[in-house]
């Protein structure tokens, strides 16, 4: 095949598969890339966030939970009303995260839940500080709801705990899949890499085999024209023109006049 075509075009296919494996390897790249960042622009805009605000609620609800122990130590009821700035952060908090998870319809009814939960927490513990505030028998309110209300706390901590650790897997997953998928290209252009080296060379290897063929043929055909020519020789043969490269070209045309002069002798 490669003897059908001359030498421009013989470099012109050369460059031609390299540049056809290059553009294999953009598209594949550009598939991994594009993969990539859909993964880090989640992390960032949706599973960061999602942990960020998770562990803000957390807090703010943890805080109200000892601002509420603080009411009580104390006698205190304006340990109460910071207890409900902090309840009334965490529902900030909780608004936001309701949005985040919005199209996670599973996971809503776990961080709704997580609300009512909040929610009861914070009106359990505010009737557990007022009677406990206002009733001289304090050991009868502690004895019959501090109980109960650990159990409650409790529990919340074990859920939200869990939905942080499930956001947190969703993170070490995202960030895997990445590093997969940059092992992946880097992999795929090392190998279309040395793919093209291979094909380069080889093809490189045959052109210059083929022109040093040629090269030697019209030589030795030129050389025994020219001792035809100078009486050195009674005969000469014709020059090998099979070639359509630039060497089989210039011996045809060495062969015309080959043909030309054994007629004009």
């Amino acid at each position: 095949m490669l003897k059908n075509l001359n030498t421009k075009q013989k470099i012109i296919g050369l460059s031609s598969s390299i540049m056809i494996l290059f553009m294999i390897y953009g598209f594949i790249s550009g598939k991994s890339f594009s993969l990539i960042i859909n993964d880090s622009e989640y992390i960032e805009n949706t599973v960061v966030p999602e942990i960020i605000h998770l562990s803000k609620f957390e807090k703010y609800i943890l805080d109200m939970q000892l601002s509420i122990s603080n009411a009580i130590i104390e006698n205190n009821f304006d340990k109460i009303g910071e207890a409900k700035e902090y309840f009334n952060k965490a529902s900030i908090e909780m608004s936001v995260i309701q949005e985040l998870f919005k199209n996670n319809s599973n996971e809503l009814k776990n961080i709704k839940n997580l609300e009512l939960l909040a929610k009861n927490l914070f009106t359990e513990g505010e009737n557990i500080a007022n009677k406990f505030i206002v009733t001289e028998n304090k050991n009868i309110i502690l004895e019959q709801s501090i109980e109960a209300y650990s159990e409650h706390l409790h529990h919340f901590e074990n859920e939200i705990e869990k939905e942080i650790q499930k956001v947190e897997n969703n993170l070490k997953s995202n960030v895997n899949e990445i590093i997969a998928l940059s092992k992946d290209s880097l992999f795929e252009g090392i190998v279309l890499l040395v793919i093209g080296v291979l094909i380069g060379f080889t093809v490189s290897v045959v052109i210059i085999k083929q022109i040093s063929k040629s090269l030697d043929s019209f030589k030795l055909g030129l050389l025994g024209f020219f001792a035809y020519l100078n009486r050195e020789s009674n005969t000469t043969e014709l020059l090998e023109d099979s070639s359509k490269d630039e060497f089989g070209q210039m011996a045809k045309v060495v062969n015309e006049n080959i043909i030309k002069t054994k007629a004009g002798i």
